[in-house]
């Protein structure tokens, strides 16, 4: 199908933008286009205004240290994986980022995009939620963060306001217990269930995020406690077990939701195993 009739802006700045957005129009900004042109090539949605951000150039850049990792809105999926600074210092991240559909789409979809846009069968907001990364968005009110915790509100849904644009995701320093878990039926498909793990021992800290089986990612506080208690094998099954039980999971033509309730429990447990042994690994170290 084609895309119902709209005007096209591509914007020179990031002020340029932001004026755009608070035009009266139903507007759409256009990063990478992965997610946005199927939606609309399915009549799914009609903007009648899409406003191209790829080419603003301080949009498109990586900045990193040894504690801070920022990534702008124009920068693509394949662009952060192929930075080795990154995968050294962010190795959950670029993990996720390979299971990100084909190379065709991570070189055109963009990190911010996916954040922006939620797809509950995403893995990227999941990694922002695990690694505690904020966005930065703007607006012509001025700038605001927001924590990725508070951003993912429901199903292709976040707490962005409609005249605000994502500029910007940063991620502090990930620790070294790290694990990220996928179940897809083919490589390059949706997540069927998902895991994205984050564990600190030296600072008390886990991280524990589902996606792919609910609406929305959500954390696996039971899995978490137990990791900070420093819980075996039986005690990590008990609090999967008993997260998942809970776990709202959608079912649909591609698998039921008691299958999916399934796969998540076996993940949180691979997931938190893996990422207590490489903390405990590099504790040894």
């Amino acid at each position: 199908m084609k895309p119902p009739p709209f005007d096209y802006i591509a914007a020179t700045s990031v002020e340029d933008a932001v004026a755009l957005l608070t035009d009266e129009r139903d507007s759409r900004i256009l990063a990478g286009g992965q997610s946005l042109l199927p939606i609309l090539n399915l009549r799914l949605g009609s903007p009648e205004l899409l406003i191209d951000i790829g080419r603003i150039d301080e949009l498109g850049t990586i900045e990193l240290s040894d504690h801070h990792l920022q990534i702008g809105a124009a920068v693509t999926q394949q662009s952060v994986l192929d930075d080795a600074g990154v995968g050294r210092r962010w190795p959950l991240l670029t993990d996720a980022l390979r299971h990100i559909g084909h190379a065709q789409i991570r070189n055109r979809g963009t990190v911010c995009g996916s954040l922006a846009h939620n797809d509950p069968q995403a893995e990227l907001p999941a990694v922002a939620m695990a690694l505690g990364a904020e966005v930065v968005a703007r607006s012509a009110n001025g700038s605001r963060r927001v924590a990725a915790d508070e951003l993912f509100t429901g199903p292709f849904s976040t707490s962005l306001a409609p005249d605000e644009l994502l500029v910007s995701v940063e991620f502090p320093a990930q620790p070294s217990g790290w694990a990220f878990q996928e179940f897809a039926v083919r490589p390059g498909d949706f997540a069927l269930a998902g895991v994205a793990c984050a564990f600190d021992p030296i600072h008390s800290a886990a991280r524990v995020v589902m996606f792919g089986s609910s609406g929305c990612p959500m954390q696996a506080t039971a899995v978490e406690e137990a990791l900070l208690a420093g819980a075996g094998a039986g005690d990590l099954e008990q609090a999967a077990a008993a997260t998942v039980e809970s776990l709202d999971a959608t079912g649909d033509i591609h698998a039921s939701a008691a299958s999916r309730r399934t796969l998540m429990t076996k993940l949180l447990i691979e997931a938190a195993s893996q990422a207590h042994q490489r903390a405990r690994t590099e504790t040894d170290r």
